[in-house]
């Protein structure tokens, strides 16, 4: 899976496109368009916004960051816990995650990059990519987003 993915971070988005950043931990970095994105397993995450029930489509966010480099799974521990996702938006806002609460291992919850609303793209304003997290008590941290950082935050003794 992860070559495979890699494989597709490697196909140069269209340059009209709008693209998601994604830089992995030892600093690799990819541009994804939503087609991109699409060669993944996608995820649909149902959440309340501004009070009505939407659903939204992409991949885990998980599988993202495996495919740049970041632990998954079992794989995941030790220093590695100390690993973190830092989204960022066009307005400057910014969101981070330890890469732990993006694992279904770790959590029930599940994390996504939408690129899609009910088999659409999402709408202006609101993307073309959207962080979306499953559960969270209050939808503050879910949001557009046009880069997403893994972070390592343990010394690796380099």
């Amino acid at each position: 899976m992860r070559i495979a993915a890699l494989a597709l971070l490697l196909i140069p988005a269209p340059a009209a496109a709008q693209v998601l950043d994604v830089v992995g931990p030892r600093g690799q970095h990819a541009q994804m368009s939503a087609d991109n994105l699409a060669f993944f397993p996608a995820e649909r995450v149902s959440v309340t916004v501004g009070g009505r029930t939407r659903v939204f489509e992409g991949p885990s966010v998980a599988i993202l960051a495996s495919a740049m480099g970041a632990p998954q799974g079992i794989g995941l521990a030790g220093r590695e816990l100390a690993t973190v996702l830092r989204f960022s938006g066009a307005d400057g806002r910014q969101v981070v995650l330890t890469l732990a609460e993006a694992d279904p291992r770790f959590r029930k919850g599940r994390v996504i990059v939408a690129f899609r609303e009910g088999g659409r793209a999402l709408p202006a304003g609101e993307g073309p990519f959207r962080l979306v997290i499953e559960d969270d008590l209050n939808p503050a941290r879910s949001g557009p987003i046009d880069m997403i950082e893994v972070l390592r935050l343990a010394d690796d003794g380099n």
